[in-house]
């Protein structure tokens, strides 16, 4: 249970910051 929540949280990580940086080479004109 512990090992399957945290594969979850790594994958959601990993998922926010390849999002987050996706976004921000999509629209680098916007402002952080």
């Amino acid at each position: 249970m512990a090992f399957r929540w945290r594969s979850f949280a790594l994958a959601m990580l990993i998922g926010l910051l390849s999002f987050a940086d996706g976004a921000r080479a999509a629209a680098p004109q916007v402002p952080v």
